[in-house]
């Protein structure tokens, strides 16, 4: 599995931590995108976001049992 680069103008990066983390708080519902079987795939599942302890901020989903991305 490999990671992808996407290009992002400067206009529309933001690299301002608490902007950001605001955002991803007031906004819990993301899009996860997975490939399965060569198509994509895009779930919406909710995300909580990490800042405890002193490594860098995680994003944490749940995926319910129900939904076959799970496995």
């Amino acid at each position: 599995m490999g990671c992808w680069m996407v290009y992002l103008p400067d206009q529309f990066r933001d690299d301002d931590p608490e902007r950001l983390f605001a955002l991803i708080e007031g906004s819990p519902l993301g899009t996860l995108v997975t490939l399965d079987g060569g198509e994509l795939v895009a779930d919406h599942i909710p995300f909580i976001l990490d800042t405890r302890g002193d490594g860098p901020a995680r994003l944490l989903g749940h995926v319910a049992r129900a939904n076959p991305l799970w496995r």
